[in-house]
């Protein structure tokens, strides 16, 4: 897939984007082996592969010259005579010359952060190589010890790049550049660490997905929904509106990019294990956990309701990620009250039997919350439920009882 990438025309970056451990070094320097000489590799600490031979050059930006010296150590006091020059590529001037003004302006800071030490290598090793010949570069980890304007500099960097039609390729761990970059889901490769049973060990996968992609999951979704419930008696209700968010394009595009580029979407690509909760009462509750000793490499996605849920799960499936489902019930009695909601409980059901916990009939009531509780100070029952759910978990015992549950 990547060399598929480096082959094209097009030079926009592309982001391996995974886990801690699942990889993303270990493939970039896999793909920097197969084109020594034509690019530059720069690690998370932001200095030059050690094992890249290169040349140190000196830009003449008045007369837009690369000056080029002689690796001769002896070469005395004859260095000033002694050199080549060779001119800056057109597309590489903007490049070169932001380079040198972010390096005037951390020259002038005596004592650096380790933040600030990293930024000024990287534009360093930009400002004084040889770029010409140069077709690929690699970043790993740039985010790292980087704080907001760190980061912003860094995004330029990147267009600049871009720009100069050299293609670049990044790894991240990090959803804050995610953000800024507002990472488009054709730009990523996701990448994983999967156990093969088979040979009883570890291997990398990487996979991408297009737009186009994600539409057919969604729309392939539905379609199976519905012919899951044809057949059964069950009312509509406003579900069925979220599953036909397709029928209007100019719609059915917000959404997805929205969704696509959010920080909860970006956050969720840097776990292995993705648990789908329907909305704002479980983010509620899941705030209050400790997370790092309850669920270790797990991120909690808000669906903003059940509707969605089936596309997340395909869609999180078919990116590599491990997920799990909690969902009400929504099961009534009698039978014949049971609704579309009902209905999407018994689709995911069957069609992850082993990933779904459902809350019986719902979540208030297996826990026995009172959502009248503030009805005198709330107008909307939605906002009774979430008040209550919300003091109700407050008790250490309360909350316990729900991660027993969901675990």
């Amino acid at each position: 897939m990547i060399n598929k990438y480096l082959k094209q025309k097009r030079c926009k970056a592309r982001f391996l984007i995974g886990p801690n451990g699942s990889g993303k070094t270990y493939i970039m320097r896999n793909i920097l082996a197969e084109h020594e000489g034509e690019s530059l590799y720069i690690s998370e600490e932001g200095n030059l592969d050690i094992k890249m031979v290169r040349k140190n050059v000196i830009p003449d930006l008045a007369n837009k010259k690369y000056i080029l010296y002689p690796d001769n150590k002896n070469y005395g006091t004859e260095r000033d005579n002694d050199y080549i020059t060779i001119a800056i590529n057109q597309r590489l001037i903007p490049l070169v010359e932001y380079c040198n003004e972010q390096l005037e302006h951390y020259k002038s800071i005596r004592y650096k952060s380790k933040g600030q030490e990293k930024i000024f290598n990287i534009f360093d090793i930009m400002y004084k190589t040889l770029l010409n010949p140069i077709k690929i570069i690699f970043i790993d980890e740039p985010e790292n010890f980087m704080d907001d304007l760190g980061l912003r500099k860094i995004t330029r960097l990147f267009k600049l790049i871009e720009d100069a039609k050299i293609k670049l390729i990044v790894s991240s761990h990090n959803y804050n550049l995610c953000n800024l970059l507002r990472i488009p889901i054709n730009h990523i490769f996701f990448i994983n660490k999967e156990f093969n049973e088979k040979n009883f060990s570890y291997s990398n996968t990487i996979k991408c997905i297009t737009p186009s992609d994600v539409k057919k999951i969604y729309i392939n979704e539905t379609t199976l929904f519905e012919k899951y419930i044809k057949g059964k008696k069950l009312d509509p209700d406003k579900v069925s509106k979220k599953l036909h968010l397709n029928d209007n394009l100019v719609l059915f595009d917000l959404f997805l990019n929205d969704a696509l580029t959010s920080e909860q979407f970006y956050r969720s690509l840097f776990y292995s294990n993705i648990i789908l909760v329907e909305g704002q009462t479980e983010k509620r509750i899941i705030n209050k956990f400790d997370l790092g000793k309850e669920f270790k490499d797990v991120f909690f996605f808000v669906c903003d309701g059940k509707g969605y849920i089936p596309f997340w799960a395909a869609f999180f499936t078919k990116i590599g990620k491990n997920i799990k489902i909690i969902i009400d019930s929504d099961k009534k009695v009698p039978p014949k009250n049971n609704k579309i909601t009902y209905g999407l409980t018994c689709y995911l059901k069957d069609q992850y039997p082993n990933e779904v916990i459902s809350f019986e009939p719902d979540l208030e009531s297996q826990f026995g919350i009172d959502i009248t509780k503030f009805e005198h100070f709330l107008s909307s029952r939605g906002e009774n439920k979430l008040f209550a759910s919300d003091e109700f978990f407050q008790k250490k015992t309360n909350l316990n009882s729900f991660i027993k549950q969901i675990k």
